[in-house]
């Protein structure tokens, strides 16, 4: 791993475990995921195919390849994540790694029992997203998951103040001016969404989703009992019943 790709690595690790609180809302993710690959389990006797759209460091099939019996194939074109995704292909035969933009990869779809994609469709471009969103319907996988950071309402004020205090980095896509009028949820006052955090409205995913494939549930974190608004991301859980 070249210096300048090991430093981005260890950067993205660092933001992911920066502090407890941090760490613990990482992880319900993959709770939640869990979770749905438990039951699963139950109603399939065999290997389990999983797509994990930007899969980043992989850490899911980690989780996952302890409990399950899977066939795993990550996706992610990040230059930062490819020397360790490579590594972790050489030392197990269930690992499969594609360095390319998931858009390129509709056949691998047709595949998937289960298609996973982890705070990753924020950084999407919005005309990329429609087009992966309706491939993603077209062959509907048993079951689709995806997480993504609510920066609608109150939360991205607690969110943002919170980042600010801690000097870590998310708050400094926002102005004050996109702050507020994303907390009241005025995204006709924030500045456009791009490929982050700042403008992305998960309300819009929504129905992206369900003219696609519909949702069967919307989880929120760090309970599901926490209302949307206050819940510092979004979980979209779609069972091709």
């Amino acid at each position: 791993m070249n210096i300048n790709k090991k430093k981005k690595f260890d950067q993205y690790l660092n933001n992911q475990n920066l502090n407890f609180i941090n760490r613990y809302l990482h992880s319900i993710r993959y709770k939640y995921i869990y979770e749905i690959f438990k039951d699963y389990q139950k109603s399939i006797d065999r290997k389990i195919n999983i797509v994990d759209i930007g899969c980043g460091h992989a850490h899911l099939f980690e989780i996952l390849n302890s409990s399950f019996n899977i066939e795993y194939f990550g996706i992610d074109k990040s230059p930062r994540f490819t020397d360790h995704l490579e590594s972790m292909k050489n030392k197990n035969n269930n690992f499969n790694f594609i360095n390319d933009y998931a858009q390129n990869q509709s056949e691998l779809f047709k595949r998937a029992d289960i298609i996973v994609s982890l705070e990753t469709f924020e950084h999407v471009p919005d005309d990329q997203i429609t087009d992966l969103i309706t491939e993603i319907g077209r062959v509907r996988p048993d079951i689709f998951f995806t997480s993504v950071p609510n920066e609608v309402g109150p939360i991205v004020w607690v969110k943002n103040i919170y980042s600010a205090l801690i000097n870590y980095d998310r708050h400094k896509e926002y102005n004050l001016k996109d702050t507020f009028f994303s907390g009241i949820g005025m995204f006709h006052l924030v500045r456009e969404h791009k490929a982050g955090h700042r403008g992305f409205d998960w309300r819009k995913l929504h129905k992206l989703i369900n003219k696609n494939y519909e949702v069967s549930v919307i989880l929120t974190s760090p309970y599901k009992f926490v209302p949307k608004m206050l819940s510092p991301s979004i979980y979209f859980v779609c069972k091709n019943n």
